[in-house]
């Protein structure tokens, strides 16, 4: 579809402007280094508090000749993509989700060596392309379910579930003896059901299970890790398990609802702890477990970046972006502010996962791909467009199912997406 001639004048000149102002050029080394740098970030919440106030004081006492100025965005993804067709996407940014690491070097600066990189810094895979880093963890955080300790407690929950069936049993227990949600879908805002794809490294125990997947034509087939974990989101919904109505649901009043002991779980990173603490009265209520699989006697959890910050390969600052960029990971103190693990190895879990880390979970980490099939994954799952990298496409499909607004079965669905993967693995390795 042509866009009408304004439309495109409007963001030609929007780009030149924007262009005309990242355009200055820094001077002098070290900590004399003085230049602007535009950061960009999806942190909305805290960016006039905590960044510009909090983080700016304490970078400019270390490098007092660079000013940092921050750039938001609520669809941070979608924005910084489309600003990513220009040369003006900022000094430092997080590397939008979904781009493929074959990518990287088109729109990243490199920051280093893998294998000198990594003896430092943990959780580097998902930037890492042709043995070159291109981005820093902003934080860790772990896999598993947020869950109210006191809705539990109400419902006769005595010890968290290890099973797929003992979870069904601890919802259905929610449901009975509490007027909690035993489980809060988020359907509408469909990123929070990807949660559920991260199960699938809790039940093969394997990091690199993705890696396994490229030469794996029906890797949604009974038995298998991606048809157990969403069988698990199916059997839930089916059993009216969920809120009364997840067409409507609401993203930010789940948070509330949970803080507020209105919500049993939400599958969710280890992330989402803080910000639903800080929304309660009773803090304490808010636990985080494992995912209720167990694996020869052991529970698994996936250890994986949030986003990662990065340096655009086209900025004038690149001795003060990467300045900032060391900074913000090693010393602002933004992986505690956000409850996670400082990509900094020896780095002591935060407190919020103390209980998380007594239940004996074993935590995985990636390690990277073969040479030969490096990004393979990401390209497979684009062209099949099974969505299952960057959305939650699948896990959506699934709900309506269950809730039965579609006359599609689970297997039904399982079957649909293993052909197209199939499919998918074919175009993009000639297999």
């Amino acid at each position: 579809m042509k866009k009408p001639f304004a439309v495109v004048l409007a963001s030609v000149l929007l780009s030149s402007a924007l262009v005309s102002c990242g355009a200055n050029e820094e001077t002098g080394e070290g900590t004399d280094l003085k230049a602007t740098i535009t950061v960009l970030t999806n942190r909305t919440d805290v960016v006039s508090s905590l960044f510009e106030k909090d983080y700016n004081e304490a970078f400019h006492k270390e490098y007092p000749g660079i000013t940092v100025k921050y750039e938001s965005f609520t669809d941070y993804a979608g924005t910084v993509k489309t600003r990513m067709s220009t040369e003006d996407y900022g000094d430092v940014l997080l590397i939008p989700g979904g781009t493929p690491i074959s990518e990287l070097p088109d729109f990243f600066e490199p920051l280093g060596d893998y294998d000198e990189m990594s003896e430092k810094y943990g959780y580097l895979v998902g930037a890492t392309y042709d043995g070159k880093v291109y981005g820093l963890p902003t934080y860790a955080s772990v896999n598993g379910i947020v869950y109210n300790k006191k809705v539990f407690h109400e419902a006769g929950v005595t010890s968290l579930p290890k099973t797929p069936e003992e979870f069904m049993q601890a919802l259905q227990k929610i449901k009975n003896n509490t007027s909690a949600v035993p489980y809060y879908t988020n359907y509408a805002a469909e990123w929070p059901l990807n949660g559920w794809a991260s199960m699938i490294y809790s039940i093969s125990g394997d990091a690199n299970y993705k890696d396994k997947m490229v030469s794996d034509s029906s890797p949604f087939s009974p038995g298998k890790p991606y048809y157990i974990a969403y069988k698990m989101l199916y059997d839930t919904v089916k059993a009216q398990l969920v809120e009364k109505d997840p067409i409507t649901s609401d993203w930010e009043k789940s948070k509330q609802m949970m803080a507020d002991g209105e919500i049993g779980v939400l599958p969710l990173g280890s992330w989402a702890i803080t910000q639903i603490k800080a929304l309660s009265d009773t803090p304490d209520d808010i636990q985080f477990m494992p995912f209720p699989y167990t694996l020869d006697g052991k529970q698994y959890s996936l250890a994986g970046q949030d986003y990662y910050m990065a340096i655009n390969k086209h900025s004038k600052n690149k001795k003060s972006a990467r300045a900032y960029l060391d900074w913000f990971i090693e010393k602002s103190g933004y992986s505690d502010f956000c409850g996670g693990i400082n990509a900094v190895k020896g780095t002591p879990f935060p407190e919020d996962l103390k209980s998380f880390e007594a239940t004996g979970v074993e935590i995985l980490t990636e390690q990277p791909a073969a040479k030969e099939i490096e990004g393979m994954f990401s390209k497979i799952d684009k062209a099949s467009e099974v969505g299952i990298d960057s959305t939650g496409a699948v896990a959506k499909r699934i709900v309506e199912s269950a809730l039965g607004n579609t006359n599609e079965s689970y297997d039904d669905i399982m079957n649909d997406i293993n052909k197209r993967w199939a499919q998918g693995i074919k175009d993009v390795m000639g297999e």
